[in-house]
């Protein structure tokens, strides 16, 4: 009989250990991080069985995208200062300071990762954690583009794109500083050059 993924909302064990495995994930990666998190500490620190885990996720990766898909702290702000320029400062600002936060960075790097090695998981985090960022970000660009505040320098499509991908490839590829001045450097090549409407 295929437990892997029933979840049926009568079954006892369902509503209780859903809510400890997550609350015991938060618990270790707060203490130990991403990295060192393991199938096995986790059934630990949440009283329960490995297989009530399986029954549920495949691997800690599937946990932990749950996980970060609802908690407050990996929320996403939309500023509205009323300036296309400004806004995109505050959200690559709080952003990469939140990416930057050496447990959040391995986390984010070890869910990447995965979302490369199994197209199944790779959908979800697109869809769970990637995409209710770039969504987010899009309603500054749509807003901009509905008062006119939009540049004309950069291609409307290509503005997540290249937000996103510079905060990704210093995570990933250089581990070079997800600092303020970063942030600055990125929003002043998306935005106009002199003030919100380019004059």
């Amino acid at each position: 009989m295929d437990h892997e993924n029933r979840r049926g909302p009568g079954r006892p064990r369902s509503e209780s250990s859903h809510r400890r495995i997550l609350e015991a994930a938060t618990r270790l990666l707060e203490r130990d991080g991403y990295t060192r998190l393991t199938i096995d500490a986790l059934a630990a620190e949440a009283g329960v069985g490995r297989q009530t885990i399986y029954r549920r996720w495949r691997t800690k990766a599937d946990v932990v995208l749950e996980l970060v898909a609802d908690r407050p702290d990996f929320a996403v702000a939309v500023p509205d200062t009323g300036s296309y320029g400004r806004d995109i400062r505050e959200f690559l600002q709080s952003a990469f300071a939140a990416a930057s936060d050496p447990p959040t960075a391995d986390l984010l790097r070890g869910l990447m990762t995965e979302a490369q090695e199994r197209p199944d998981f790779g959908h979800r985090f697109r869809h769970d954690f990637l995409g209710p960022r770039r969504a987010a970000f899009q309603v500054i660009v749509d807003r901009a583009a509905a008062r006119q505040d939009l540049p004309s320098h950069v291609a409307s499509e290509a503005i997540a794109d290249i937000a996103f991908g510079s905060l990704w490839y210093r995570l990933l590829a250089t581990r070079e500083p997800l600092d303020a001045q970063y942030a600055d450097a990125i929003a002043r090549a998306l935005a106009p050059p002199e003030g919100p409407t380019g004059a």
